[in-house]
């Protein structure tokens, strides 16, 4: 055992990769995290293994969200094995600090949700973006959420190009490239990547500051792409946890 200190479990599941993550009860830095291709047929001995680096901490909650509801059971199973506690899950009675209509709450998913949660405890008008598997946006206004936008991530599209262009099936292509202008192909594919995210984030910025002009409209970053973002005309955090952290506050809002 670690310390004596409470920890909290925080697991993400998303359609491509699933983040683990656990944090102090009263911190707001994560202590460990783990990332890890998301499988849709793993079982308990595969997740005991990849968890078992969180068994020295004294874990005493946890939460779950996942775009991927058949692997709920499993990790329920692993994480009360493992830990002896019982994780809380979001669903349509969970409590949130912003409001929400019954559609968006049915159909939006855990992760947005969670991202939306981090937001407003950042400020009441705020926008959220994450960069990943698909690129996914949520605006909010006075703490009440007024809608998404989403869109095909950028690995997706650019792993398709690829696999179509045969002259480009044997290149690198770094995303991590900052240049705004390319000289041949592949630095110009480099450039629209780099193009694509900071243009998503500056057109939805703008869309909701022309819908809340009197505001001080906060811009949080999030997601495994979200790097090499160029935009001077307005000022933006990027967090790379703010999913888990969003995670966080909704469990002990509801425990």
């Amino acid at each position: 055992m670690k310390n004596n200190q409470e920890y909290i479990l925080v697991v993400d599941i998303g359609n491509s990769y699933t983040k683990i993550g656990i944090f102090e009860k009263e911190k707001e830095n994560t202590t460990s995290i783990i990332l890890f291709p998301t499988d849709s047929e793993t079982n308990i001995a595969t997740l005991s293994k990849k968890m078992n680096v969180f068994k020295k901490y004294n874990i005493k909650h946890s939460i779950v969200g996942s775009v991927v509801p058949k692997l709920k059971p499993t990790y329920f199973k692993t994480i009360k094995k493992m830990f002896n506690i019982e994780p809380y899950y979001i669903s349509e009675t969970t409590k949130y600090s912003f409001l929400i209509d019954e559609s968006p709450n049915k159909e939006l998913g855990d992760d947005l949700k969670a991202l939306c949660e981090y937001c407003v405890s950042v400020n009441k008008n705020c926008i959220g973006i994450s960069f990943g598997t698909a690129i996914a946006s949520v605006y909010l206004k006075n703490n009440s959420l007024v809608g998404a936008s989403i869109a095909a991530g950028l690995g997706f599209g650019l792993n398709k190009l690829i696999e179509k262009a045969s002259l480009l099936k044997k290149s690198k292509i770094d995303k991590f490239s900052s240049d705004f202008f390319g000289t041949n192909t592949i630095s110009a594919l480099e450039s629209g990547i780099n193009n694509l995210r900071s243009g998503f984030a500056y057109n939805f910025y703008n869309q909701a500051k022309k819908d809340n002009l009197n505001s001080d409209l906060k811009c949080i970053i999030t997601g495994g792409e979200s790097y090499n973002i160029n935009i001077s005309s307005f000022e933006y955090e990027i967090n790379k946890e703010a999913i888990l952290l969003g995670f966080k506050k909704i469990y002990f809002l509801n425990n």
